[in-house]
């Protein structure tokens, strides 16, 4: 027998859908804990539309007003007015027509009004990874809709595994920050990387899956720190399957992990580096869940490398 289509599933009793697609529970589950942006990342087309369609599906059973839509990719003012148009004709709204600033207009009254009528909006946004800055700078301004102080609107974004290493690109930044991760189905929180120094708070990096990060004093640096204290090219961090590995780079006088210098090692949330003067405190409420996710995938790690004897720190000359 061969497996029913993303209509078909669509169709079936919602709740019964929803427990045969683990992909589509997931998002379900996020969706219920509050996270306003959730991504799910996977590679076949067919496997993402049966979930999402099993997703819209109980969502309207819910009573929610469900926007499916999918992205147009040109950065023009086309690809602005065409996503809001999309959304408009996906809420039956099909024959309006007017300039970039009147569409999103109406589409603000709209979604506010269903809202406030307890349909609470929910859009599903496929082929995410192709994503237009200005259909993201669109999709910003309809997630910052208010009703009675709370946020009106969720958002799904889905594509293919491209649209987890975006995710830690800058354009993506708005929408990291408001977001929770799915991977494959698994619910992720990605981590955040808070630089301070003598007390006062520098910077946030969200380190997105695929991403790999340089610390150090460079110009050039993705995370600079700049201080005598630190090499040029002092560390190195990667988010990779399995986690965040930190590799320092052979540098003068070392990088710490909660005190123990270290070579190379797998960071866990509440860790705190220090660079120098720098301290750098990870949070990373949805690690677990990655864990279970790269166990799953059976990849495999080296470890925690041997603790390096503790050295005496000199300036760089």
């Amino acid at each position: 027998m061969s497996a029913p289509s993303p209509a078909e599933t669509a169709l079936a009793s919602p709740e019964r859908a929803l427990a045969q697609h683990p992909a589509a529970a997931q998002l379900a589950d996020a969706l219920g804990r509050g996270h306003q942006v959730i991504l799910l990342c996977t590679a076949p087309a067919t496997t993402r539309a049966a979930a999402l369609a099993t997703l819209a599906a109980q969502a309207r059973h819910r009573g929610r007003t469900v926007v499916e839509v999918s992205t147009a990719g040109a950065d023009d003012e086309g690809a602005v007015m065409g996503l809001g148009q999309r959304m408009l004709q996906a809420l039956g709204l099909a024959d309006i027509a007017g300039d970039e600033v009147d569409i999103l207009n109406i589409l603000r009254v709209f979604l506010l009004n269903e809202c406030a009528g307890g349909r609470a909006p929910l859009i599903v946004l496929d082929g995410a990874e192709t994503a237009s800055q200005r259909e993201l700078a669109a999709l910003m301004q309809v997630l910052k809709l208010r009703h009675r102080g709370a946020l009106a609107v969720q958002l799904v974004l889905a594509g293919s595994p491209a649209l987890a290493r975006r995710l830690q690109t800058r354009e993506f930044e708005p929408l990291a920050a408001r977001c929770g991760e799915v991977l494959d189905g698994v619910l992720l929180q990605p981590p955040r990387l808070t630089l301070r120094r003598a007390g006062r708070t520098l910077s946030e990096h969200v380190l997105g899956v695929g991403g790999r990060w340089l610390l150090g004093r460079d110009e050039n640096a993705d995370i600079p720190l700049e201080d005598h204290w630190v090499s040029r090219y002092h560390a190195l961090l990667l988010h990779d399957a399995d986690g965040l590995l930190l590799t320092d780079l052979a540098s003068t006088n070392g990088t710490r992990v909660n005190g123990q210098s270290i070579r190379r090692r797998r960071l866990a949330n509440g860790d705190e580096l220090r660079i120098g003067s720098f301290r750098l405190a990870l949070a990373w409420t949805g690690q677990g869940r990655q864990q279970a996710h790269a166990l799953a995938l059976q990849t495999t790690e080296t470890g925690i490398m041997p603790r390096l004897s503790s050295a005496t720190e000199r300036p760089l000359t």
